[in-house]
């Protein structure tokens, strides 16, 4: 095997693990809160941990890289990503599941943009094209049967199996990793934006904790309004920091020049459309409905598929019409998907009319990656790609952690406020409501109170995707107009 290609067997692990993970662990959430008796935020915070972890070390990974070497970055990303899958497949607790996955995401973080640094650097012009296509396909592969692969291994072996195979790919990575690439002398001398670094994962922790725990606890504690309040002022001084620094953690003057900024505003709005929309979809499906992981792999397959599929038809639009139209037509898809499925409960049967609303989702998914991709690379300054390929990837797991925690925490409260009424002559009425949550009941109670909560949290499932399905298509408008007026069209087609 020649050099080259030892370098993308060593590399590919990471774009492997990134695009196994999401799905296989929305899909394992049902089961993590059946086997350690988590709540809704509690399984909120599974996700989120990881999202946050992400998004706080994503834009400082490459210059990680470019600072101390790009392979030991990449061999540091693996070993803290086996180390966190290690951690979260031994979890017997929801704490030390959090800790697992904030570690997984520090170590994705790491890998993945120094391994596609490195197979892109690894080879000739000429033949660097097929390498990062072969690199690309392998994750689409990983992305497209992912569901099947955590459907089995939950079914077969619980919760925790889904975590193996991103421990394997994980330890494969860094023994060929160690082994095949050479090392790499430092290309730049700096330093990294540290004090971005660290406002930032404290506005983002400070934010996500009063969200998710107000949804759980309400949002009258001081507690909770204090997070809420710091968070906000720490996201304030973040976004003046970035504007005056030298060498900004993120450049936020890239994200204000359109048409770039409004291709980062669908990202987020997309993202934290559908990342609420798995998340609860796959809750909806096992927790209350009965359905098996198999039969939701199912309803996942139809999405992955979709997006594999409209990836290359969305890049043959790009190269004829420009990058506009997959990116305008995203989020109103996304939001048109939700509305379908607050229906689900209408509509038998259900399982195939989800089936439907998700392959539209993930068609309008596979296209967005190609047109956000292609103003990545072609409407911002050459030297200025990376950043703008960060910015897309910080608005995609801040838009998906963003909408898990805000509407998860409308979900718990449309849930209580159904139950409320349904056992108002319960003489422990009050307690119950303030101990319940959207999902599966708790254990111990009474069949009559299980039933109205089951009920309950129907009824928030299909409120929660109409306010998707409406804020989508409020804010698709938006971009759209953006994109279409001010000479975002002309720039998006030039």
């Amino acid at each position: 095997m020649r050099r080259e290609w030892r370098v993308v067997v060593a590399c590919t692990p990471a774009i492997i693990i990134q695009g196994l993970d999401i799905t296989m662990i929305n899909l394992a959430l049902p089961s993590i809160g059946e086997g350690l008796s988590a709540e809704l935020a509690d399984l909120q915070w599974v996700v989120a941990a990881f999202a946050l972890a992400m998004v706080s070390l994503l834009p400082t990974s490459a210059a990680i890289g470019d600072l101390y070497g790009r392979r030991r970055a990449l061999l540091l990303g693996y070993g803290i990503m086996a180390a966190g899958a290690l951690l979260a497949w031994s979890a017997a607790s929801i704490p030390v599941l959090v800790i697992g996955r904030i570690a997984q995401g520090i170590g994705l973080a790491l890998g993945a943009p120094n391994s596609f640094a490195i197979v892109a650097l690894s080879f000739p012009q000429e033949e660097r094209g097929r390498a990062l296509g072969l690199w690309t396909a392998i994750s689409a592969v990983a992305f497209t049967l992912s569901p099947i692969v955590a459907g089995w291994l939950v079914e077969s072996f619980g919760f925790n199996a889904v975590f193996v195979p991103l421990l394997l790919f994980a330890v494969i990575g860094g023994a060929g990793s160690s082994v095949w690439l050479p090392a790499d002398p430092p290309t730049h001398r700096g330093r990294l934006d540290l004090g971005g670094m660290a406002v930032a994962t404290g506005a983002l922790a400070m934010l996500s904790y009063g969200l998710i725990e107000g949804g759980r606890d309400g949002f009258g504690r001081p507690l909770i309004v204090g997070s809420l309040l710091l968070g906000l002022a720490c996201a304030g001084w973040f976004t003046r920091h970035e504007l005056q620094v030298e060498h900004p953690m993120l450049d936020l003057r890239l994200i204000g020049r359109p048409p770039f900024g409004q291709v980062v505003l669908a990202s987020f709005a997309l993202h934290t459309a559908s990342g609420a929309l798995v998340f609860f979809l796959t809750i909806y499906l096992q927790a209350l409905l009965g359905y098996s992981a198999w039969d939701t792999a199912y309803v996942m397959l139809a999405y992955s598929v979709m997006a594999l599929i409209g990836s290359p038809a969305a890049g043959y639009l790009t190269d004829r019409r420009g990058f506009w139209l997959p990116v305008a037509v995203a989020a109103p898809t996304i939001g048109l998907s939700a509305l379908l499925m607050s229906l689900a409960g209408l509509v038998s049967p259900a399982l195939g009319y989800l089936v439907v609303a998700m392959a539209l989702a993930g068609a309008v998914h596979g296209g967005f990656f190609v047109g956000a991709g292609a103003a990545a690379s072609t409407r911002v300054p050459e030297d200025r790609t990376s950043t703008a390929g960060a910015s897309l990837s910080v608005s995609r797991h801040l838009g998906s952690g963003f909408g898990i925690a805000v509407f998860g925490a409308l979900a718990t409260m449309v849930t209580r406020a159904a139950i409320r009424p349904a056992i108002a002559d319960h003489p422990d009425a009050e307690a119950l409501v303030s101990s319940m949550s959207f999902g599966a009941p708790p254990e111990g109670i009474e069949a009559a109170v299980a039933a109205a909560h089951t009920e309950a949290s129907l009824t928030a499932f299909g409120v929660v995707m109409v306010v998707i399905g409406v804020c989508s298509l409020v804010v698709g408008a938006l971009v759209a107009r953006l994109l279409l007026t001010k000479g975002g069209w002309r720039k998006a087609r030039r």
